[in-house]
């Protein structure tokens, strides 16, 4: 998607925070990342109307649901009001979304595209949550126009996807594997997402703020101002636990915070992420 629209100096609008390597693809194009004020339902699309008058840029990129690396979700009504804004600006939304499926609790909600009247939305999502990490399988609905240009990109760049990994991406769905491989590794994350957050909700200070994700795989809390997450690293690793420290997921546009952190729970048993959490939970005391 970048290879069909982006130039050198086009500017892409995303949220603060963001997911950072779409920022490094983006930089690869020689766009200029723009970062629009969030809370906890999303982007604020007032936010986002006035830096698309102020810096008319080529797109939109957003991870609507259980984003990457807060694990906010918009909601419906800014879902919509996102696509009316491509719409009437004319401008490419970039939506991503690759956790949808791996909801553990609360409401479905429609994708940004179901709200799109004109194709300017264009849904990307990808088969390695929920089939295998490992397939590099990912797909695109769009207009089908934008679809026949992708398709030429993809074909000048490497040709094609991997058959056989296709094949067996396919069949796994054919054969009717999906639903019941979806709900197992639904269990095992909602176990483990109620495991990480009774943790953070125990054993971190009380004045922390943290994100409960419906889904995903990972959760966002922000620590006392004084706390720098980027240095705490060094710390937390001599004791056997890391993170991502917030800093890397920021962008120009909105305040850079350094007292934020991402924390998966995704690929942790239950046990080792009260072990982790206890570790983590007295490095931060140390900083108090």
């Amino acid at each position: 998607v970048s290879q069909l629209y982006l130039e050198p100096g086009d500017i892409i609008l995303v949220e603060s925070p963001t997911f950072v390597h779409a920022v490094q693809v983006f930089k690869m194009f020689q766009a200029r990342c723009i970062a629009c004020e969030t809370d906890d339902h999303g982007l604020v699309i007032e936010d986002v109307e006035a830096k698309i008058k102020q810096y008319a840029p080529k797109m939109v990129y957003v991870i609507p649901t259980f984003q990457n690396p807060s694990g906010r979700t918009f909601s419906r009504e800014r879902r919509k009001a996102l696509a009316e804004l491509g719409s009437q600006y004319d401008i490419v939304i970039l939506e991503d979304d690759p956790y949808c499926e791996l909801r553990y609790s609360g409401e479905a909600l429609p994708p940004v595209k179901h709200f799109d009247q004109t194709g300017n939305t264009v849904y990307v999502n990808s088969f390695s949550k929920i089939f295998s990490p490992g397939s590099r399988l990912g797909y695109v609905f769009a207009d089908e126009e934008i679809i026949r240009k992708t398709y030429e990109v993809k074909v000048a760049t490497n040709s094609h996807t991997n058959t056989v990994t296709q094949i067996l991406c396919a069949e796994f769905f054919n054969q009717g594997h999906f639903e019941p491989h979806l709900n197992r590794i639904c269990d095992i994350h909602r176990e483990r997402r109620d495991v990480m957050m009774k943790c953070v909700n125990t054993m971190l200070p009380s004045d922390i703020r943290s994100v409960y994700p419906e889904g995903g795989l990972f959760t966002w809390v922000e620590l006392p101002e004084q706390i720098d997450t980027t240095a705490l690293l060094n710390d937390a690793v001599k004791q056997n636990v890391a993170y991502m420290p917030g800093k890397e997921f920021f962008v120009e546009g909105q305040p850079i915070r350094n007292n934020c952190m991402r924390i998966s729970f995704g690929g942790v048993e239950p046990a080792k992420i009260i072990v982790g959490m206890e570790r983590l939970a007295k490095v931060i005391s140390t900083k108090l």
